[in-house]
């Protein structure tokens, strides 16, 4: 009995040391991913870490709002640009005439119409809004209209 009990000892001493190698590594692999000093602990860092993180929580839901700004503003900008080259007179050669659509994302804008002739060169604007117009369009205008909105 006595025997067991010098055993069991011995194996705790052992189980003992094991346990008390692994923390030591532990520890020291825990100070050099954290790259404490001696007077600092590990819940100062962590407590660091998570304000750190609500920080950035707080940049992230102004950045999203400010980007979302940006998207509604770049939606009213011109960036739909349809263009239509044509000959409306069968005396003059070529295609001189052109009409351009300039229209932001809701398809509010203009269509800007050059007919060139012989003798001289007319310019149209009509206001576009909604991709329609209160004045009569030509086809090539609504071709222009058309392209501005091709490839979506």
């Amino acid at each position: 009995m006595q025997n067991l009990i010098i055993l069991l000892v011995i194996v705790n001493i052992v189980w003992l040391a094991g346990v008390s190698f692994v923390v030591f590594r532990l520890q020291r692999t825990i100070a050099s991913a954290f790259q404490t000093d001696a007077d600092t602990n590990i819940v100062s860092v962590v407590g660091e870490i998570r304000k750190t993180i609500a920080a950035m929580g707080k940049q992230h839901e102004q950045l999203d709002a400010a980007a979302g700004k940006l998207k509604e503003s770049a939606d009213n900008h011109l960036q739909r640009i349809g263009f239509v080259r044509f000959n409306p007179f069968s005396e003059t050669g070529g295609d001189q005439s052109f009409s351009v659509s300039l229209l932001n994302n809701h398809g509010t804008g203009v269509v800007l119409t050059g007919l060139h002739g012989r003798d001289r060169a007319r310019m149209y604007a009509k206001p576009i809004v909604n991709r329609k117009s209160s004045t009569a369009l030509a086809k090539e205008e609504v071709q222009a209209i058309e392209k501005a909105f091709k490839n979506i």
